[in-house]
């Protein structure tokens, strides 16, 4: 994964009465998410991502199918014995339903579990309004399993606050950030890759202005202040390498705390 592709808005990928989706992953993490290569951590953001943006899925589609393509043009009968070719058939079918169910995943994310109760009967899913307000990106659901509800929030400052998710990968933090209206966070650097995706309202920094279902990378050195729209608050999930290093002459102090919660 490179950076955080500059294509030109797709023709029909909208979101929030017809606003466009500025800002996807770019062509090679793409192919890297329907190989399934990607780390867990970054194909959560993948996935939560073409819940938004239907070109991007349509571009997953097309690439699975060019791959389905390539494979059966390769397969040269003739020139394998019939023990070979059976098994290369075999193989070949069963290529097919994996690339039919990643299809599947693409067009319909898993919806949680329901749980159980002792005798088996089931309880309400975790799709209940009470748990996840509507349009929530079923791809996050799994790893809230108590709901937006059970989250725990932990300050950052007077305007934004943090509440870590289950881990996927022991290196990388994942976790919902949420920027009140207006807030603003201070300048900092990052010491490894974010890959940040806004879920609600917007936020803006000197690289651009993003909102629901843009799909943003940040590199070592890259700093920049976000700061959210004033007329609502802006959530966004993040997936973390390494803690962020604050710049300013005060707010670097914090960098040490900042280290200590991403080990936690």
């Amino acid at each position: 994964m490179d950076r955080t592709d500059d294509r030109q808005p797709h023709r029909g990928a909208t979101v929030d009465n017809g606003r466009m989706i500025h800002f996807h992953p770019d062509t090679q993490t793409l192919i890297e998410y329907t190989a399934g290569s990607l780390p867990e951590s970054q194909a959560l953001c993948i996935a939560t991502h073409l819940e938004f943006c239907v070109s991007c899925k349509d571009e997953c589609h097309s690439m699975l199918k060019i791959g389905s393509h390539l494979f059966a043009a390769s397969e040269e009968p003739h020139l394998v014995d019939l023990v070979t070719e059976r098994s290369a058939t075999r193989q070949q079918a069963i290529d097919q339903r994996v690339i039919d169910n990643v299809l599947l995943h693409i067009d319909n994310p898993p919806a949680p579990h329901s749980a159980h109760t002792a005798d088996g009967a089931d309880l309400p899913p975790t799709t209940d309004h009470a748990l996840f307000p509507t349009g929530f990106p079923q791809s996050i659901r799994k790893l809230m399993p108590d709901g937006v509800p059970g989250l725990k929030w932990k300050n950052l400052g007077p305007r934004i606050r943090v509440a870590k998710l289950l881990r996927l990968e022991a290196s990388r933090e994942i976790a919902l950030h949420q920027l009140l209206a207006g807030g603003v966070v201070s300048n900092h650097d990052h010491s490894g890759r974010e890959i940040t995706v806004v879920l609600s309202g917007s936020f803006s920094d000197h690289y651009g202005q993003y909102h629901p279902g843009d799909f943003l990378v940040k590199e070592p050195g890259q700093t920049h202040c976000p700061t959210a729209s004033e007329d609502r608050p802006c959530v966004c999930l993040s997936v973390c390498d390494a803690p962020v290093k604050f710049t300013g002459f005060f707010t670097r102090l914090l960098n040490p705390l900042v280290a200590l919660q991403h080990r936690l």
